[in-house]
């Protein structure tokens, strides 16, 4: 899984930016494109801003920003740990 941060304060420029990246390097068709952002509504207009600028929207995982790091955390072999009471 790379990591790629892109930073703007124009949320247009960064849905072209990211379309632009999705069609220069299009991603291995099984794995999954995770994407991060704040809310759902931000997910579902990037989704369709990825629908108009590219024809589709298929395969991406929408995270938020604790989801991304609990997921590392498990990737890198992390497990829970108990609480002692």
């Amino acid at each position: 899984m790379a990591f790629q941060l892109q930073v703007s304060n124009s949320l247009n420029e960064l849905a072209k930016s990211l379309c632009e990246t999705l069609q220069s390097n299009p991603p291995d068709v099984f794995q999954p494109t995770y994407i991060i952002t704040q809310t759902d509504g931000m997910n579902n207009w990037l989704k369709l801003q990825m629908a108009d600028r590219i024809g589709i929207a298929a395969n991406c995982s929408f995270l938020k920003p604790n989801d991304l790091i609990n997921k590392i955390y498990f990737l890198l072999g992390g497990t829970f740990a108990q609480r002692s009471r």
